[in-house]
């Protein structure tokens, strides 16, 4: 069972952050887009070992941050999908504040790539 919803977000609530994270082909261009809208701190690494730490803080802040997809991000990478999938719901069971919405249609294959 993974921690991710599979139901269209609700608006956000009080002292609740909505973020839309928009369709990325790229480990590069996913961890560009995370470190403009999400605060990290400045020693985030373009790497899966700092994303993991930082989503972690996040996770155990003050504020609760909601990650809106509309796909599965990195579908032409499917290892880093895998990793980018495990990594969000390592952070999400770690804390209360941080939270992943899907559509329900990529419910399957997220589940799929968890389970390899």
């Amino acid at each position: 069972m993974t921690p991710f919803n599979f139901y269209p977000a609700k608006p956000a609530g009080e002292g609740e952050r909505q973020i839309v994270v928009p369709p990325r082909e790229t480990k590069a261009t996913l961890f560009a887009f995370l470190r403009q809208a999400l605060p990290l701190p400045d020693y985030f690494g373009d790497n899966w070992d700092a994303l993991d730490e930082c989503l972690g803080e996040l996770a155990q802040g003050s504020s609760r941050t909601i990650l809106i997809h509309h796909d599965v991000p990195l579908a032409a990478t499917p290892d880093d999908q895998r990793i980018y999938l495990q990594v969000l719901a390592d952070a999400i069971r770690s804390g209360s504040h941080l939270a992943a919405h899907f559509p329900a249609e990529a419910q399957v294959e997220v589940e799929m790539l968890m389970s390899e």
